[in-house]
């Protein structure tokens, strides 16, 4: 115990001694423990610490979300307006509209990449919260493929919805939380699929339900599939430069599903 600096932390055990069926006494053994404990210790001092990191960014990321998303609600509002009420036949018009429809678009791409790092702050700081209720999952099929409509058309895509005639009408889901996995996924269905089509498919069997969202894309290479669900990872780094996105789409959606109790995966 003089051994070392400060208090010492000593274990100590006992184990029996017996001779026929008599206890004859006991051993005691001392084990000098104060540097385990002390890198326990720093062990957990660290932890906490980077515990404490991770929630100041979450709050952080949360913060800035939401001031980022003010005046993009502002620019995309305006652009739209500019680009509704000029005129096509007024002189210089077309290079207006032409400039609208960029800051429209630039506009769009910052509030996808505001969304994302909003939702994943949400997520990761523990306020994500799930209300499930009855919904019309085939509704939401529709609303959504009317979305991609015409970013369908420009790839001369074909769009398809696909629901058996004895899914339920009603289940039960956060209507806002599925509406935003299958943008999601129709989104990126669209953007790697070059020709062909995107089906949207449900299934049900007892009170499991399954949607699926199929495309005649470029397909993943299988031993790509594991990381898919990882925070800013692309399959394809020259698609990702070609394509863009923050690599958030799907490990968003990962989190979402398993808030609601399901599971996601992916087939190539």
């Amino acid at each position: 115990m003089r051994r070392a600096p400060g208090p010492p932390y000593v274990e100590i055990s006992e184990v029996p001694l017996v001779k026929g069926s008599e206890d004859v006494g006991t051993v005691h053994l001392l084990h000098d423990v104060t540097e385990s404990r002390r890198i326990e210790r720093e062990l957990r001092e660290v932890s906490e610490s980077a515990q404490q990191a991770a929630r100041v960014q979450s709050e952080f990321l949360a913060n800035m979300s939401h001031e980022i998303r003010t005046p993009l609600t502002g620019i995309l509002g305006l652009s739209r307006l500019m680009a509704d009420e000029t005129a096509p036949a007024e002189t210089g018009v077309h290079s207006q509209l032409r400039y609208a429809a960029l800051v429209r678009d630039s506009a769009e791409t910052l509030q996808s990449i505001a969304d994302d790092i909003l939702d994943l702050s949400k997520i990761e700081s523990g306020l994500m919260r799930i209300a499930p209720q009855p919904v019309q999952a085939p509704r939401l099929v529709e609303e959504t493929l009317a979305l991609f409509a015409e970013a369908a058309h420009r790839q001369s895509l074909t769009l398809e919805a696909r629901v058996p005639a004895d899914f339920p009408a009603w289940v039960m889901a956060d209507g806002l939380r599925v509406r935003q996995l299958l943008h999601n996924l129709v989104n990126n269905a669209i953007k790697f699929t070059p020709a062909g089509s995107v089906t949207v498919s449900l299934e049900h069997a007892a009170d499991i339900w399954m949607v699926t969202v199929t495309d005649t894309g470029v397909g993943i290479d299988p031993a790509l599939t594991d990381s898919l669900f990882e925070r800013f990872i692309q399959a394809d780094a020259s698609l990702a430069r070609r394509f863009g996105g923050t690599g958030l789409g799907l490990p968003i959606s990962q989190k979402l599903v398993e808030l609601m109790g399901g599971e996601i995966g992916v087939g190539s």
